[in-house]
Formats: structure tokens, sequence, C-alpha cells
């Protein structure tokens, strides 16, 4: 019984001299908290998201990543064909003032557009669309900002899903609809003139 007391640091009897305390638990936890910060450090290098990364792009094609901004630098032509796709969320599209249209009098596809599957937070500024079917179509999409946009002479200017914006843009001349929204869609600050069916 004495010298399992006397392990623990509880003190010895009969005259002998106690034991000096040990401090294990205080090197205990500087072991762990040793052990516990790289693995910190690591687990935050993984679930950090990545930044956004930001693609100059001069012809008409797909976006299909994350997070992305792509920047137009020249105006784009198609034939018949959507123009940009957008195949992933929270993609920005900056026109940069630049043009999308189609170079060749078939107004069956889209300047913009998602294709039909649901995107989330994608946003769209700063340019203009005309010649097809659809300037911009978001329709499928949630959460989309489209901004200081010009749409004109497509047969339906802006078309954007539930809980969507439309700020600052100018939407004429188009042969059907101006602007078309579903849910919950805001229009601020936009000009919507002469569209030969409803603004």
């Amino acid at each position: 019984v004495l010298l399992v007391f006397e392990a623990i640091g509880v003190g010895a009897t009969h005259g002998a001299q106690p034991r000096e305390e040990q401090p294990m638990g205080k090197h205990v936890l500087g072991h762990l908290a040793l052990a516990t910060v790289p693995a910190l450090i690591m687990l935050t290098a993984m679930t950090a998201s990545p930044a956004a990364a930001v693609v100059n792009i001069d012809a008409c094609q797909t976006l299909d990543t994350f997070g992305e901004t792509y920047r137009v630098t020249q105006d784009l032509s198609s034939c018949g064909t959507d123009c940009l796709v957008v195949a992933n969320d929270r993609i920005t599209i900056d026109l940069q003032g630049h043009q999308i249209f189609d170079g060749c009098g078939f107004p069956f596809a889209a300047g913009i557009t998602d294709a039909g599957i649901a995107r989330d937070g994608i946003t769209v500024k700063s340019g203009t669309a005309s010649l097809y079917f659809f300037g911009i179509d978001l329709r499928a999409s949630r959460r989309t900002t489209v901004r200081n946009v010009t749409a004109s002479a497509n047969f339906t200017g802006i078309a954007v899903g539930s809980q969507s914006l439309v700020k600052d843009c100018h939407v004429h001349g188009n042969f059907l609809v101006g602007i078309e929204g579903g849910d919950r869609v805001q229009v601020e600050g936009c000009n919507v003139s002469l569209n030969a069916g409803f603004g």
C-alpha cells in the first residue's frame, strides 16, 4: 500500500520523506497540444475554399468551373447555337462592355443559358445580348443577378428563375417579352420599352 501511495504522489509514512510530485498532467497536455496543432493546420488547408479565379474568354463556350469569374475580352457571336452555357454554380460572367449576338439571323438559341439545368448564384453583368430567342435564359436557375445588361432584338430579352435580381438593365425592342421571372424576382432601375409582348 505504501508503494502505491508513493507512486501516485500521495506521500510516505513511517518517517519516510514524501516523493516530489511529478507534473504528469502538464506533460500530457503539452504533448497533446503539440500533436493537435499540425492536425488543425492540415484540416484547415483541406476545408478552405479555393480562391475564385479570373479567366479571360474570347469565344463562345461552356463555363463549368465552380465559383469562377469569366471576363469576355471581345464581341462574341454564334450561328444558331447557344453562345455561353453556364454549367456550374456561383459563376460570374463579366461582359466588360462587349456584346453577344447571333451572327446568322437564326433566333433559335440563347446568348447566355443554363441549358435548362438548375444552377445557383449566377451573375451576368456589363454587356449586350441580341438577336437570340433568349438574350439571357437562366430560367432554371435561382438567385441569379443580371446587372447593367442591354437585351434587345431578341424574342425574349432576359429570363431568370426564382429569387433573382435584374438591376440597371436596358431591355427594349424584343419581339415577345422584355423581362421574364420566376417567384420572388426583383427588377430595379431597368429601362423596359418597345417590347412587342409583355414588358
